[in-house]
């Protein structure tokens, strides 16, 4: 009776290590690039209360709000990943308001800052999104340019 040969060889085996290896090596830095970039989308989550409140404010007043409170807003209180949303006027060419949105200096972004910039419509307020820092790449794809 003639023993047959069970199990991978050597080589087989180092293939298989190799190509895990090649693919862990891929795949970890995407991962980790789009977990960053999960956390500043949540950004514009949070300021989503106050983009409604000014959009409001400006569809009744015809005019932009001077403050928070005057759009009907609590001062912005800091998250984990937003530091401060404030107001800049006399900004930009379309409108003379510039909302920024800061974003803390943390382990996964240390230079962000997210420009909300509103566009009176006919119907409706359209926000223009830039952004500034050297993490401006993990902004949303709509605010990159």
């Amino acid at each position: 009776m003639k023993k047959h040969q069970q199990g991978f060889t050597l080589i087989e085996l180092m293939i298989v290590v190799a190509i895990i290896g090649i693919l862990a090596a891929i795949a970890i830095p995407s991962y980790i690039d789009y977990t960053r970039r999960a956390k500043v989308s949540e950004v514009l989550n949070v300021t989503a209360p106050y983009k409604l409140a000014i959009s409001e404010y400006y569809q009744s007043e015809e005019a932009w709000p001077e403050n928070y409170t005057q759009a009907g807003l609590e001062d912005f209180a800091a998250t984990e990943w937003v530091q401060d949303v404030t107001l800049l006027t006399d900004q930009g060419a379309g409108s003379d308001e510039t909302w920024v949105v800061a974003v803390p200096n943390t382990t996964v972004v240390t230079d962000l800052t997210i420009y909300l910039d509103p566009q009176a419509g006919t119907a409706r307020v359209d926000w223009d999104c830039t952004v500034a820092g050297a993490d401006s790449r993990l902004a949303p794809a709509n605010c990159r340019q």
